[in-house]
């Protein structure tokens, strides 16, 4: 800690983490990190697409997609889903009408 005002002064809890760094105690990878805080100091960015992800796991680092979106990163639509480009709360599924030549999205 080399800033004195990094604690409070009544409670002992740390009001500047560094390194990516988070928590009283700065204890855990802040959100969109994952890593060993505390031993290993090697918080790191997840790879995980904001987009399409909720999260990433502090602990490995692996992506929670949103509803319909798949990859490693959580970087597409599955598939007959469509609205990625969005960037909502997630893919949504196509709705072809029996006329359809695929229920297939392009997008």
């Amino acid at each position: 800690m080399t800033n004195p005002r990094s604690c409070d002064r009544f409670t002992g809890d740390c009001l500047i983490c560094e390194r990516h760094t988070a928590g009283s105690r700065c204890e855990y990878c802040q959100d969109w990190y994952w890593g060993d805080a505390i031993t290993q100091k090697n918080c790191q960015q997840c790879s995980c697409n904001r987009c399409g992800s909720v999260s990433c796991y502090k602990e490995n680092g692996f992506c929670q997609c949103k509803p319909n979106v798949v990859g490693q990163d959580c970087d597409r639509c599955a598939q007959n889903t469509w609205g990625f480009d969005f960037c909502s709360g997630g893919c949504r599924d196509c709705e072809c009408g029996a006329g359809a030549v695929s229920s297939q999205s392009h997008n």
